[in-house]
């Protein structure tokens, strides 16, 4: 079933106009009616506007479960944790924790999924994590509650965002910069202090990923 005719279907279970949706969605009436007839498909974002003014879950528009009201991401996408292609959609995994241990890099405290265009991102799909911002280190560019999008890499450009981890903490966020013989993690807060660490010390730092973007309020 098209992404269309399940608006209209939930729409008129409703009781809703298309004016009506057209207003909570802040989409132009005569656009949910092309989407609707099928004469236009809406790119995601606008499948999560429209989600969100029929009260209903992305995944159903998407075609991803039967039930409108309900998520079942363990049903439908099996491995939880793994990065799923839904036509040019990816669902890429909300993660709270990022730890090492064991020799590996191991991603915790799992919420479930958020959706992104496939365009947006390059390279290997299951490179990429969602990671839940905790603390305000990096406000006020990223605060608390926000999410940001990491790409697994090991090195990365002075200057950039990175999710690191050191002294056997947990991951961190900290804008990064690479001296003669020392590493700088910066937090983008003035009320921290950056850490500096110095030749030897540098082997304490362990890079997990590459900032690609944040994305604030996109929780599920």
């Amino acid at each position: 079933m098209a992404i269309g005719e399940k608006i209209r279907i939930v729409r008129e279970e409703k009781k809703m106009t298309q004016k009506k949706i057209g207003e909570l969605a802040g989409i132009d009436e005569s656009t949910i009616r092309k989407y609707e007839s099928g004469r236009l498909n809406p790119k995601l974002v606008t499948i999560q506007k429209i989600a969100a003014a029929l009260d209903c879950s992305v995944d159903y528009l998407l075609g991803n479960i039967d039930d409108p009201r309900r998520i079942d991401y363990a049903g439908l996408l099996g491995n939880l944790g793994t990065v799923h292609k839904l036509g040019n959609v990816l669902n890429i995994p909300i993660y709270g924790i990022v730890k090492a241990g064991y020799g590996a890099l191991l991603l915790e405290d799992f919420e479930g999924y958020a959706f992104l265009e496939e365009t947006e991102i390059s390279g290997d799909i299951q490179d990429y994590f969602w990671l839940r911002v905790s603390g305000d280190s990096m406000s006020p560019k990223i605060q608390d509650g926000d999410l940001v999008l990491v790409r697994k890499q090991n090195a990365i450009d002075s200057g950039q965002i990175a999710v690191v981890i050191y002294n056997g903490e947990d991951g961190t966020l900290k804008k990064i910069r690479f001296g003669p013989d020392y590493l700088e993690l910066i937090p983008l807060n003035p009320a921290f202090e950056s850490r500096i660490f110095e030749r030897d010390e540098m082997e304490d730092v362990h890079i997990v990923g590459r900032v690609i973007k944040m994305q604030r309020d996109f929780r599920y």
